[in-house]
């Protein structure tokens, strides 16, 4: 969508003047899952669209700097995950070990520090807030509900999707969260034991 933006912007106006260039480039960013039919529904709404007839050149300027504001920003983003990457394999991480990626790994290590400094998993797992909550009243225990949730939101969305990418690539953690899933009903099953997978992991 950002080359139809530059190349003929999107005002009604330019947008009719241009048919065959706006279908080229529409059956190419979609990798031609646009159908004709489609491409052609939406240059006639064009044509009798309500939009702006006014200062068109303006309005198509302002899209094209803002998609090269965004280009500008994707070639940062770019930058910056290049020099995570340099970084992580330089502190030769044991959570890079486990196959998640270099922006997952720093998020996580950033968040709570190296994983070293922790007695055990379970203690990692209550800095995270993916420990098991209890209710409880007086003196009874009633249950183990869902995670505690204390601390950051955060490390729990890294270690969350750290945990995707682990049981998808380590063929043992798949078993683990196989096995798990097994247990319990169809609508309970995903979310819940990935999270239980990032604190096995």
């Amino acid at each position: 969508m950002r080359t139809l933006f530059r190349e003929v912007g999107l005002t009604p106006d330019v947008l009719s003047a241009k048919p065959e260039k706006v279908r080229k480039i529409l059956e190419k960013a979609s990798r031609k899952q646009l159908s004709s039919e489609t491409i052609d529904n939406l240059l006639q709404r064009a044509k009798t669209s309500i939009g702006t007839r006014q200062a068109e050149a303006v309005v198509n300027n302002q899209f094209r700097m803002i998609v090269d504001y965004l280009d500008f920003m994707d070639g940062q983003v770019e930058q910056i995950n290049l020099e995570l990457r340099c970084r992580m394999e330089a502190l030769k991480s044991p959570i890079m070990s486990l196959g998640i990626g270099p922006e997952l790994a720093a998020t996580i290590l950033a968040e709570s520090g190296a994983v070293e400094r922790f007695a055990g998993p379970r203690e990692y797992a209550a800095f995270c807030g993916l420990d098991p909550s209890v209710r409880d009243s007086g003196d009874s225990i009633r249950g183990i509900s869902h995670i505690s949730k204390r601390g950051s939101p955060l490390l729990r969305w890294a270690m969350y999707m750290a945990a995707i990418a682990v049981y998808k690539k380590h063929r043992d953690f798949g078993k683990i969260y196989a096995g798990h899933t097994k247990q319990q009903p169809k609508g309970r099953r995903q979310k819940g034991h990935r999270y239980a997978l990032s604190m096995r992991s």
